[in-house]
């Protein structure tokens, strides 16, 4: 007797199979696109962490927005693909200088980041500060309630080295 082919049960294994990588890869690789697109965000911020720490390093201050503007860069004209908008804040709290970017997505972005952001953080003590360099750290909300966008991003989305 020669075998000729598979069996009905053989291919409805094969199939099965397939199923099942495909029920576990289909929302892993969803969750890659998001987190490419966020990283497409962090590299347009750039030149706003650029600006920002030259006249940090010049005034030993943070930049107001008008005074970010004097260096160069103005974050309202800065978008991607998938940002919307990038937008530049400072405020003062208890002494402690907060300087904000808040990234924020539009609607060529997945959908887990469409009107959706983020922000990079960065503080100064407006006394006693060391005067080394800034030091930026990826948060869904720097603590104050001077900027934020419509809706914050899910923390599974940032890159690992901002969670």
């Amino acid at each position: 007797m020669t075998h000729k082919g598979f069996t009905l049960i053989e291919l409805m294994i094969v199939v099965a199979i397939i199923g099942i990588l495909a029920a576990v890869a289909i929302p892993q690789y969803q969750n890659y696109v998001a987190r490419a697109q966020v990283a497409e965000a962090l590299a347009l911020t750039a030149p706003v962490k650029l600006a920002a720490a030259e006249y940090y390093s010049t005034t030993g201050t943070l930049p107001t927005p008008s005074e970010l503007e004097t260096t160069g860069v103005d974050p309202s004209t800065i978008t991607g693909k998938y940002v919307s908008t990038v937008r530049w804040n400072t405020s003062t709290n208890m002494g402690i200088i907060n300087g904000m970017i808040q990234i924020s997505f539009g609607s060529q972005a997945h959908s887990a980041l469409d009107s959706k952001g983020f922000f990079l953080c960065t503080q100064l003590a407006t006394t006693g500060g060391t005067g080394g360099p800034l030091v930026w750290r990826c948060a869904t909300s720097c603590g104050i309630s001077v900027m934020h966008p419509s809706a914050t991003l899910d923390k599974k989305y940032l890159p690992s080295g901002c969670q």
